[in-house]
């Protein structure tokens, strides 16, 4: 971070009297606590802005900040706005800071020839020194890289010229930036392996407080961030802009942000792997307020409005080395297709989940549709990678469900996986996803070798918990799963996904054949 890496040259330079928080900063602070606890540790961070109320002396009493506090990082990039040392995303303004520092030492040294002549140069050796640092990728880099990359993106789209029957073009992240600004600064600041991608701007959520489904109640209470929202420049009646007072609820961000609430229970559990972030950050409005999607605006307005989101598109991908793209919906999810199709030196992964709104058909119970695969799969990151470029839940969730056996040992019954079908051993999909699998649950070595004692092992734990586990019911069950590999062992396949296949199929029907068994 560029604040915090200035404010360790500072320290290194100047080596009591004990500072109190700057009323002009204040507001800045978003954690919470009593003022003795927020006072304690807020006022230490003061070092650039405190430069013109505190003697240079007093600053060798307080030790270095970490990198990764997102409330220190929200405080002090606000607090150094309201001082005019960042003067808009990703700039640090060097000589506001050096004429900052200038001006404290000769307090210091007293204003004499020689004493403001030394000043000048130590002050600039002190900022130069930084400026060669200046470009370390650090929590206030990517949440002010991503911020500009979205504000160039803003003034791009506001060059297109929107025909007929766009009436009306908002611009969240114009009117309503200090909200925007103030959820990216607390919640991107590191790389994010999981990216979220909505299409543009809901009337009832991002239109109105700047945040990707950004529900009122959600942004409020669960993001606690309630900043001002302006208005937008030409405003339709039917669709007023009322900021965090808007009482309308966003059914798309209710659902979305809801779901993530109930799992991860407090944000930084979701950030802390994932962000969410709209291809298009403008809405577009007919006459009367009927909204105009991106998927609506043809010809060449059309071409370049791509042109351009895809672009920012593939820099946010780079920025935050996402290694999968979520698409919510169909048109964010060919977006993102589309875009890594061309450059993809990440290798990052493009899924489909079905949109939240209540518009798309038969979602009334989206939450339990979407994330059925979560307890299907058990998913874990390192998982949702194994599944190919394009997979949709919504329609090959059922189909991928029946290819897995083995990885189903430890939640599944061995009746349940008796339903399961054989599939074929030339289908390319199935086999690089269940080879994946089985490598992410080390059943297969990366060398292609079938580890056969661990699925002996697993196969005779869940015969166990199906027979009951006394001891000959176990004395059984390692006889049985011993049995069914030995069958199973080598069965040839050139590729690792066919040799999978042919085991995973083997396995199976001797399961078929053993529950039938156990019904006589």
């Amino acid at each position: 971070m560029k604040t915090l890496l200035l404010i360790s040259v500072l320290l290194l330079h100047v080596s009591c009297q004990k500072m109190t928080l700057d009323p002009r900063t204040e507001h800045c602070i978003q954690e919470r606590g009593t003022i003795e606890q927020i006072s304690e540790k807020y006022a230490p961070l003061q070092i650039v802005t405190g430069l013109s109320r505190y003697r240079l002396s007093i600053f060798g009493n307080y030790r270095l900040t970490p990198l990764d506090n997102a409330f220190y990082n929200t405080f002090l990039t606000c607090s150094w706005v309201e001082y005019g040392y960042l003067t808009k995303p990703g700039e640090v303004n060097f000589n506001n800071i050096e004429e900052s520092l200038k001006k404290a030492l000769i307090r210091e040294v007293g204003e004499t020839g020689p004493g403001i002549n030394l000043s000048k140069i130590q002050a600039k050796q002190i900022v130069d020194q930084f400026k060669s640092h200046s470009t370390v990728t650090s929590p206030t880099n990517i949440s002010e890289t991503f911020l500009k990359l979205e504000l160039d993106l803003n003034e791009l789209l506001k060059q297109l010229n929107f025909k007929q029957p766009v009436e009306y073009v908002y611009h969240p992240l114009d009117y309503a930036f200090k909200p925007h600004a103030a959820f990216t600064r607390k919640y991107c600041t590191s790389p994010k392996k999981l990216l979220f991608l909505g299409m543009n701007p809901g009337p009832w959520g991002m239109c109105q407080t700047g945040i990707p489904f950004g529900e009122v109640n959600i942004v409020t209470d669960w993001f606690n961030i309630n900043e001002e929202v302006l208005k937008p420049e030409k405003e339709c009646p039917e669709r007023k802009v009322l900021g965090l007072d808007c009482s309308r609820s966003e059914i798309s961000g209710q659902r979305i942000w809801g779901l993530f609430k109930n799992i991860c229970t407090i944000p930084e559990n979701f950030f802390k792997n994932a962000y969410m972030y709209n291809y298009c950050p403008i809405a577009m409005m007919k006459n009367g307020g009927l909204n105009v999607t991106p998927t609506e605006i043809k010809g060449e307005t059309q071409r370049k409005l791509e042109e351009i989101c895809d672009k920012t598109l593939y820099e946010i991908i780079q920025l935050l080395q996402a290694e999968i793209v979520v698409g919510v919906g169909k048109f964010a999810e060919t977006r993102a297709l589309q875009v890594l199709k061309k450059n993809n030196p990440l290798n990052t992964k493009v899924l489909y989940l079905l949109h939240p709104s209540p518009r798309v058909a038969n979602n009334q119970n989206w939450a339990c549709i979407t994330f059925v695969y979560s307890d299907v799969t058990h998913l874990t990151l390192e998982d949702a990678k194994c599944f190919p470029i394009g997979f949709n839940f919504d329609y090959e969730e059922q189909e991928f469900v029946h290819l897995l056996v083995i990885p189903y040992l430890d939640i599944k019954s061995i009746e349940e996986l008796s339903h399961l079908r054989i599939v074929p051993i030339d289908n390319g999909r199935y086999n690089e996803f269940l080879s994946c699998m089985w490598k992410n649950k080390m059943f297969q070595l990366y060398n292609g070798l079938i580890d056969y004692q661990k699925i002996e092992k697993t196969l005779s734990a869940s015969m166990g918990r199906d027979v009951g586990d006394t001891g000959p019911g176990i004395h059984l069950s390692k006889i049985e799963a011993a049995r069914i590999v030995n069958v199973c062992r080598d069965l040839g396949g050139y590729t690792h996904g066919q040799k999978v296949v042919l085991v995973r199929n083997c396995i199976l029907k001797q399961i078929k054949h053993f529950v039938r068994k156990s019904k006589k």
